[in-house]
């Protein structure tokens, strides 16, 4: 009689990924790490696990599972950006007018960099870091289809989670973000989160990964026969029911914005599934019709109030034109140097205006793209950007050149698609914990997107 196989054992590579991944699944339980202490902790853990990974792979106890030169690019032009973020902390190419002004109030000369704000460019320097190294470690250990399917599964159910917590805050009628008492966004849900955005973006990725979740339930079961009869109701139901759970928490945030980015985040899985021939079109566009039908009903039913918002007063007639101009005007008159990586709240103060009128703090620009540029430059801006590109496209790539584990850069896809589509409008990806667990995402997408021609499997 044949033995039964024994479990895998856990390798250092596999402690490593579920390290990284704890951290990342916490990340947004204290407001969604954007408080100094909070992030900082963050920022801690992950430099720890970093120099954990770089310690047991010199006493050759941890494996890679990608080769250096497949970060080359990536990393260079990562490190370019950076690296004036860190020369903006200096006055070698100059000074802010802010620091002008401050000296002749104070009738005293005082330390002229160039970054309008140092202190909160050294905590820029040090969140990207950070989502560096949560990029690269999630690539190396995610390499490995077991991790990369467990940690995909781990993040649906933590995100779900989350979401019911939301939910049912929302529904009992406290208005309140763990132990404290709301100060912001009465009557939406928000989760662990301050802002309803940030929440209606963290549910949203939640509905894509229980979508790929449900996609590789139904494709695993029975492979030899066509998609549209290997659907194992069984099987892909709970991530079917998770999706629909956090669709309502999206619909309850009251988020215009991620409403529209989670349809079309979840919409960008369906084609990058079709075009990496892990479904069929005719079941896409079945697919598709559901998703509208069911996204309509849910909106009528408990969307009432996102409804109300997206036929009254948009975000293009108030604020947001003028300060989008503004913005622009900085760029204008620092094209090339910046204001300060981070320090856009301090450079935007001398640009604002009366087209401003509201008693409100500008502290990000509401479109991240933007404001890379207004902080670092259009140089050091267009590096940092498409660092972060590279990889997506990457994936996009891998999508068919792999024929196996594309679910994996096709999600990456997905949140890049609801993440980048959001960040024309908002700031959601600049809060710490979106941007790391966007990063893990990526980096598994990224690990999972290269032929094993190219790479050499480890443990």
């Amino acid at each position: 009689m044949t033995p039964p196989p024994s479990r895998r054992r856990w390798s250092a590579n596999d402690g490593l990924f579920f390290l990284l991944s704890t951290i990342v699944l916490l990340a947004p339980l204290p407001l969604g790490a954007n408080r100094l202490w909070s992030w900082n902790l963050m920022a801690v853990s992950v430099a720890v696990l970093s120099l954990l990974w770089v310690g047991l792979r010199w006493q050759g106890r941890c494996s890679p599972g990608l080769p250096a030169h497949l970060f080359r690019l990536p990393a260079l032009l990562y490190v370019m950006a950076l690296g004036w973020g860190g020369v903006q902390l200096t006055s070698w190419f100059g000074s802010s007018p802010i620091w002008n002004d401050a000296s002749t109030a104070l009738a005293q000369p005082l330390p002229a960099p160039l970054s309008a704000d140092p202190a909160k460019t050294i905590d820029a320097l040090l969140r990207l870091t950070s989502s560096a190294l949560v990029f690269f470690l999630a690539a190396q250990l995610g390499r490995q289809p077991h991790r990369a399917a467990r940690g995909m599964k781990s993040l649906a159910i933590g995100i779900t989670l989350y979401g019911l917590y939301a939910l049912a805050v929302y529904f009992s009628g406290q208005e309140t973000i763990l132990w404290l008492d709301k100060w912001t966004y009465p009557g939406d849900a928000t989760g662990t989160f301050v802002g309803r955005a940030a929440f209606g973006a963290f549910a949203g990725i939640g509905v894509v990964l229980c979508q790929a979740m449900a996609l590789r339930q139904a494709r695993s079961h029975r492979p030899a026969l066509p998609m549209a009869r290997s659907l194992s109701v069984r099987r892909s139901a709970p991530w079917v029911l998770a999706a629909i759970i956090l669709w309502c928490a999206v619909l309850v945030s009251h988020s215009r914005g991620a409403l529209l980015v989670t349809g079309l985040a979840s919409v960008t899985l369906l084609l990058a599934a079709t075009v990496g021939q892990m479904i069929r079109w005719r079941v896409t566009l079945i697919m598709l019709a559901a998703l509208v039908v069911g996204g309509s009903a849910s909106l009528l039913t408990i969307g009432q109030a996102t409804i109300a918002r997206m036929s009254g007063e948009g975000d293009w007639q108030g604020d947001r034109p003028n300060l989008m101009r503004l913005s622009w005007n900085a760029v204008a008159d620092r094209p090339w140097t910046g204001h300060g990586l981070g320090a856009f709240e301090q450079a935007f103060s001398i640009y604002r205006d009366v087209s401003l009128p509201r008693d409100v703090i500008y502290d990000y620009a509401h479109n991240s793209w933007l404001e890379v540029i207004v902080d670092l430059g259009w140089p050091a801006g267009l590096c940092l950007l498409l660092a972060v590109c590279w990889p997506v496209v990457r994936c996009a790539i891998g999508l068919r050149q792999r024929h196996q584990g594309q679910l994996y850069p096709a999600t990456a896809l997905a949140i890049a698609t609801l993440l980048g589509s959001q960040a024309i409008i908002d700031f959601t990806i600049q809060i710490p914990a979106l941007t790391i667990l966007w990063a893990y995402c990526l980096g598994i997408g990224y690990g999972q997107s290269w032929p094993t021609a190219q790479v050499t499997e480890a443990d």
